[in-house]
């Protein structure tokens, strides 16, 4: 994106507050989004895992596993192969000058080993794809990396794709990969209808808008910053469209438009929702997370979206699970209830729901690919407050890895806990 919400640091000025999320020229009306959301609340990777006890669960549904290194604000993450068995590549957007970093089962924090670092100025978000893993870079290029990290590629231009019927591809506020085609909240420019729209872009380059959306400056904070509000399942794309309700829309393979899943209902009004009273109403404070605005003005912004409860995204498990992700923060002290909803593909249904084992008040979260047995989760603290100027400060220095198994067959202490169960390690 050319513009950031924050100001890039300089060689003069530490780089440990989340100051550096410039992102790439064709995304400049996502700055206040990202930022916003990047100071909000989560950012997911679920990993799968081993375990220890939870409270109340058995003996191997999680562990808690320090990092060799603190990351700072791990935007999202996906399973790789690596040379000793499975890991994950992590996209930290507060390390300056390097964001792509690999963790393994043991906490150990290295440089990502890429083939061609140069292409990755900014690696702002990673995702898995069908054969491949996606991440998206500074320059408006998503390039596509082997499973093992061995080889790399242009998997799709951002800054050359064709719009059907006219217009261009302006601005990007989230993506994902379903059935060889990405899924986006894009902005189109140039046609006889400009704005956001739900679209769909090809391997060669070509988008087609599926339908229209009005989203509010917050609902963009949502859309560039949480875990993802879209996820290929089956053949098809799902979207959380948080300007209704939220509810839940699906774009089935083949189909020319999103059909709403009126069933959704149930899922949505269980759990915690977008807090609208406080947020929807504070487009002020979003508005102060702008270029140029201060650092403290940053750190105001962050602790707003601390003390409120939302819908936090919509997760894809490669066993071919649809997961909503929501938070609730429970007291002043930032404690927060994190709630994993199963959805059913066809309906919107819940399916069941899991309390994860943690009260932290950010997560990464990475779903198992297809053959996975493990969830992971890298816990954010609360946005802290530098001394000197007030700029807000991060740490992640903790990895849950929970099976697989503890989700699909939560223990009773995971089931609808009015405290989250502990994951001590």
């Amino acid at each position: 994106m050319g513009n950031s919400l924050l100001p890039r640091p300089t060689s003069s000025e530490p780089a440990a507050p989340l100051t550096n999320l410039t992102r790439s020229p064709i995304r400049q009306r996502r700055a206040r989004a990202r930022c916003a959301w990047l100071l909000t609340a989560a950012s997911l990777s679920l990993l799968a895992a081993l375990p220890t006890p939870a409270q109340g669960g058995a003996a191997k549904d999680c562990i808690a596993v320090p990092l060799s290194e603190p990351l700072a604000w791990p935007s999202s993450g996906a399973w790789y192969q690596a040379p000793g068995g499975p890991g994950l590549l992590i996209a930290d957007v507060a390390r300056d000058p390097h964001h792509l970093f690999t963790v393994d089962l043991t906490g150990s924090v290295s440089l990502a080993p890429l083939p061609d670092r140069g292409q990755f100025g900014f690696a702002a978000f990673v995702r898995p794809g069908d054969d491949e893993i996606l991440v998206e870079d500074k320059a408006g290029k998503l390039l596509a990396l082997s499973p093992d990290l061995s080889r790399q590629r242009v998997a799709i231009d951002l800054r050359q794709v064709r719009v059907t019927g006219g217009g261009k591809l302006a601005d990007v506020l989230d993506w994902t990969w379903s059935n060889g085609k990405l899924l986006t909240v894009a902005y189109l420019d140039g046609n006889s209808a400009p704005g956001y729209y739900l679209t769909e872009i090809d391997q060669a380059g070509l988008a087609r808008p599926v339908e229209p959306l009005a989203p509010s400056d917050l609902a963009k904070t949502w859309y560039a910053q949480t875990a993802g509000n879209l996820a290929g399942l089956g053949g098809d794309g799902y979207f959380l469209d948080l300007a209704a309700g939220p509810s839940l829309k699906r774009l089935a393979a083949g189909a020319n438009n999103a059909v709403g899943l009126t069933a959704t209902a149930p899922a949505f009004a269980g759990g915690p929702r977008l807090d609208r009273s406080r947020l929807w109403q504070e487009e002020q404070a979003l508005k102060m997370v702008l270029p140029g605005s201060s650092k403290r003005q940053a750190f105001l912004y962050f602790d707003l979206l601390e003390r409120s409860a939302v819908v936090a995204g919509l997760l894809r498990a490669g066993t071919g699970d649809l997961f909503l992700l929501t938070k609730q923060t429970m007291n002043a002290a930032g404690e927060t209830l994190w709630t994993l909803v199963e959805l059913s593909p066809t309906t919107g249904k819940e399916v069941r729901r899991v309390v994860l084992p943690t009260a932290a008040a950010h997560l990464t979260v990475i779903p198992p690919g297809p053959e996975g047995a493990q969830w992971a989760i890298l816990e954010r603290a609360r946005v802290g407050r530098r001394a000197a100027d007030g700029a807000p400060t991060f740490s992640s220095s903790r990895l849950l890895l929970l099976s697989a198994d503890a989700i699909a067959h939560p223990p009773v202490a995971w089931q609808r806990a009015l405290q989250p169960p502990r994951c001590e390690g």
